[in-house]
């Protein structure tokens, strides 16, 4: 036997209207249309019904005329079309002209048809957030979760949350194109938008890396944000750098245009044409970007010079933060040059660059001024890493010496200069500046003492030769075997006499040492192996030492090097 309406409802044969909605609103929460569809079409039904009953029967209850009495319906069944229409889905003037006709319900069922038009936007796929926020903005769908339980509240509250995301372009584009195309010019672009702001980088190259062929509209926003992607993901292509160079053409003057163009160029490995946008970027823009590039580029192929760009990058916008009267001790560079400095230390540069560097982190000066004092070094090298030491540590006639330099055919070396001079101008102008102290300073003396003498023996923080070490461990061997012949006779004096021999020993091998650019703990190092390897003292004997300055001083024998640097 069939269920009659009023029975669905839950409620005796009515003419109360109001009733009547109580009951449907009642019923609902038990038939909710995502998870009881049948459920709700049937409560639905049986609604409608007791709606229709409780109006026809009383002879003074009419329905509107402009009304009709399957108005409701009929448009559910219009909005269904509009959804499954191509050409209408994401048209904007579509949407408005259905919602108007919504104008011809009344209140009452306007509410009821409401919650109806809402399941079908949440059951109905991709969908232009402009089109559906006018149909939630008409109904107020937020400002009425509380008339429903909480499930159903918490599901429509994220599809709301999820309309307020903007298009991801202009879905009207895709007005002309098939339901198919539509939804996978959607999904893929939505893929991509995910991956490049909520993945890790590399997931998104592989996917956007992937041989696919997929419509995307005309939009310009879309195809300069994709281009932007990209680009910055690391992808490059013939297709991108030519939409590179349009744009660029059409904007010369913006940033983003000429970045984006050098950095496909530079992915393409076209070096000259990326290596001019890097330098317009720095000189005219002072990208960050590009100070990176160029500092890469120069450690490629210039690593001798890598120091001296690092320093010419260092730069400070206002003189006043040129410091003349700081204390030594305190950093004289940028954070960020610091940095530099310090992984150009770990790029192991040797020579020129590595002694420099060394110093420029705060480091030992000696290596560096034995490279200041060698003739056989390039004279353009030394030239120039004497005008980065004149920046921090020279007289004014030094730094003035820089403001002359002539501009350079290189490259390269124009744009360390170009840092230089800026640098030294603040530097001059810094120095003639009112001082705070009247104190005047002392110049620096960068000549390095004369080395220790090997017969220095309480000097154990210094370097011994291997000629006079080979003569004093003889001599101390002598001594040695003397001091056990006098064991019989005096056996007090024959130990202490063998006793000082021995401390006289091991000072000589720790200077030893000292030579080679080890310490005291290779030496004890070296006692506890020599009873698994009786050869190894030999190594104090043959084992040449540094041949310039370390931390224990300079190479014995070698006379005190002169400052040359600020001749």
């Amino acid at each position: 036997m069939a269920m009659t309406c009023w029975e669905a409802l839950g409620i005796e044969p009515t003419e109360n209207l109001d009733l009547i909605r109580a009951a449907y609103r009642a019923r609902l929460p038990e038939h909710h249309p995502e998870s009881n569809p049948c459920g709700f079409q049937a409560l639905r039904r049986a609604y409608e019904a007791a709606l229709e009953a409780a109006r026809t029967e009383p002879p003074d209850r009419v329905l509107p005329a402009d009304t009709p009495p399957d108005a409701g319906p009929q448009l559910l069944s219009e909005f269904e079309a509009l959804l499954e229409d191509p050409a209408r889905r994401f048209n904007v003037h579509a949407w408005q002209v259905f919602i108007r006709q919504l104008d011809i319900l009344p209140l009452d069922r306007l509410e009821d048809l409401g919650w109806e038009l809402l399941h079908e936007l949440m059951q109905s796929g991709p969908l232009s957030s402009r089109c559906a926020l006018l149909l939630a903005h008409r109904f107020g769908w937020s400002d009425r979760l509380l008339s429903v339980d909480f499930d159903s509240a918490r599901h429509i509250d994220e599809f709301l949350h999820d309309l307020q995301r903007p298009d991801p372009f202009d879905l009207e584009l895709m007005g002309e194109w098939s339901p198919p195309a539509q939804m996978e010019a959607l999904w893929y672009v939505n893929s991509l938008d995910h991956l490049y702001q909520q993945r890790p980088l590399r997931e998104y190259v592989h996917f956007a890396s992937q041989a696919t062929c997929v419509a995307l509209p005309a939009d310009p926003a879309l195809m300069r944000r994709l281009l932007v992607q990209q680009t910055l993901a690391g992808i490059a292509g013939k297709g991108l750098r030519e939409a590179c160079i349009e744009l660029h053409h059409q904007a010369s003057d913006d940033l983003d245009a000429l970045f984006l163009l050098t950095r496909q160029n530079t992915l393409l490995g076209l070096e000259e044409q990326a290596l001019r946008g890097w330098l317009e970027l720095w000189q005219d823009h002072r990208h960050p970007k590009a100070a990176d590039y160029l500092l890469e580029l120069c450690g490629r192929h210039h690593p001798q010079r890598l120091p001296l760009l690092i320093q010419a990058f260092d730069r400070r916008d206002d003189a006043r933060e040129l410091d003349i009267h700081q204390d030594r001790e305190a950093p004289t560079m940028h954070p960020e040059t610091l940095a530099r400095g310090f992984n150009a230390l770990r790029a192991d540069l040797g020579g020129f660059a590595g002694a420099y560097a060394q110093w420029q982190v705060g480091g030992d000066a000696r290596p560096l001024q034995a490279f200041f004092n060698d003739d056989e070094q390039d004279a353009d090298l030394q030239r120039l890493y004497r005008h980065a030491w004149a920046l921090r540590e020279g007289t004014d006639q030094d730094v003035q010496r820089v403001l002359d330099e002539p501009p350079s055919s290189d490259v390269l070396e124009e744009l360390i200069l170009e840092g230089f001079r800026y640098r030294a101008g603040q530097k001059i102008r810094a120095q003639s500046a009112p001082r705070v102290s009247p104190a005047a300073e002392q110049p620096l003396d960068c000549s390095a003492p004369a080395p220790v003498s090997p017969w220095a023996f309480w000097r154990l923080d210094t370097r011994l030769g291997r000629a006079p070490f080979f003569g004093q461990s003889l001599g101390l061997t002598v001594v040695g075997l003397l001091s056990a012949l006098m064991m019989n006779v005096a056996p007090g004096a024959a130990l202490t006499l063998l006793a000082l021999t021995l401390l006289l020993l091991a000072g000589a091998s720790v200077r030893r040492l000292h030579d080679m650019g080890r310490g005291a703990p290779t030496l004890v190092l070296g006692v506890a192996l020599a009873f698994v390897l009786p050869v190894i003292p030999l190594a104090l004997f043959f084992w040449p030492g540094d041949r310039l300055p370390n931390r224990y001083g300079l190479p014995p024998g070698a006379p005190p090097y002169l400052d040359k640097a600020g001749a």
